[in-house]
């Protein structure tokens, strides 16, 4: 997957190999509060679980060197709020 910085907290991450069968873009947002991804795998699982990462917002955090498998969802949570340790 390819990820590209849109804005402050948007990025285009480019799934060249979708389950689609064609190349398929989607958003990811962040803000203090929340990350989110205009995928239907996050649109069908992010109230179910919180802070739910699809795999287009762990792209994101792995393009910025950031492990998310070793973040919990509290862990998760300071990190989107800018507590970064």
């Amino acid at each position: 997957m390819k990820v590209l910085k849109l804005g402050e907290t948007t990025y285009a991450v480019l799934n060249e190999r979708s389950t689609a069968g064609y190349p398929r873009y989607h958003i990811v947002k962040y803000t203090t509060e929340s990350i989110t991804c205009t995928c239907e795998d996050y649109q069908r699982n992010h109230h179910k679980k919180p802070n739910y990462a699809c795999k287009h917002i762990k792209a994101v955090f792995r393009a910025y060197g950031v492990d998310i498998e070793s973040y919990g969802d509290n862990k998760l949570s300071k990190w989107i709020r800018g507590d970064k340790a």
